[in-house]
Formats: C-alpha cells, sequence, structure tokens
C-alpha cells in the first residue's frame, strides 16, 4: 500500500524536525568541546573524548536521516518539490550547520595553540633535563686519552 502525499509530507517533516534537533545537540557538545580546549590546564581528557565519541554518534544518526531523505542524491540537491516548512526546515539545520563549522574552526585553533604550549614545555623539560645531566656528569662515564702519533 502507497502512503498519500500528506503521510510522506508528515514523514518527510519529521525527520527534518529530528535531524534539526540532532543538529542543536550537536552544537551543543561542539560548544562544550571549544570551552573544554580553552581551558586547557583544567581539561579532562576522557570528558572531551566522550564528547567526540557523543558527537560521532550522533553524526552517524544525521547520516542515516540523510539517507532516508535525500536519498543517493544527499542534501545539497535543489528541493523544489519540498513543502515551503521543509525548505525553512533545510534552511535552519544549514545555519546550525555553519554555527558548528564556526566552533570546530574555533576548537582546532585552540587544540593548535594548546601542542604548540605542549611542545614548548617539552622543550623546556628536555633541556633543563640535559643540561642538569650535564652538569652532574651523567652520562656513560667514558673517559678518553688523547694519544699524539706522529708518522
Amino acid at each position: 500500500m502507497k502512503e498519500s502525499r500528506d503521510q510522506t509530507i508528515e514523514k518527510l517533516l519529521s525527520l527534518m524536525r529530528k535531524k534539526k534537533e540532532y543538529m542543536e545537540n550537536l552544537k551543543i557538545l561542539a560548544l562544550k568541546q571549544k570551552a573544554a580546549l580553552n581551558n586547557y590546564e583544567d581539561m579532562d581528557a576522557e570528558a572531551v573524548l566522550g564528547i567526540l565519541e557523543e558527537r560521532r554518534s550522533i553524526i552517524d544518526k544525521v547520516d542515516m536521516l540523510d539517507a532516508e531523505v535525500y536519498g543517493k542524491e544527499g542534501p545539497g540537491a535543489a528541493r523544489v518539490d519540498f513543502p515551503s516548512e521543509a525548505r525553512e526546515l533545510e534552511r535552519e539545520i544549514a545555519r546550525i550547520a555553519r554555527e558548528i563549522h564556526d566552533v570546530d574552526k574555533e576548537s582546532t585553533a585552540a587544540a593548535e595553540e594548546m601542542m604548540n604550549k605542549l611542545k614548548e614545555k617539552i622543550k623546556e623539560v628536555t633541556l633543563h633535563r640535559k643540561s642538569k645531566d650535564f652538569y652532574k656528569g651523567k652520562g656513560k662515564g667514558f673517559s678518553g686519552v688523547f694519544l699524539n702519533e706522529e708518522r
């Protein structure tokens, strides 16, 4: 039995509302991730990994919804046959996606800054350790004798 047009439209709108809800959840998680990365001294790495796993799970759900709504063409295809409410939901979803993208760019910048600071700290520790070892005479304790060979 084939669905009526009204049933199909209602199903489409339901799926798109669900996608919008998922996108809003992704935005919240992206903001949490950004906050954690901006405050890396107090950052809980396990919490950040949990956020990333939760984001991956939601992205998988969004991909499944996209496959059901758009099929092989994907969400970028023109939808002139969509009802106006569905097109409005698409615009809202696209806006949320742009906001998530902007937050992720800021998170990436914060993560790169954190990595650079960690590299500098590691470099300082390594140089300090080498300096300390040299001063204390650590090492294999080689001693050498210089011989002048005349030929």
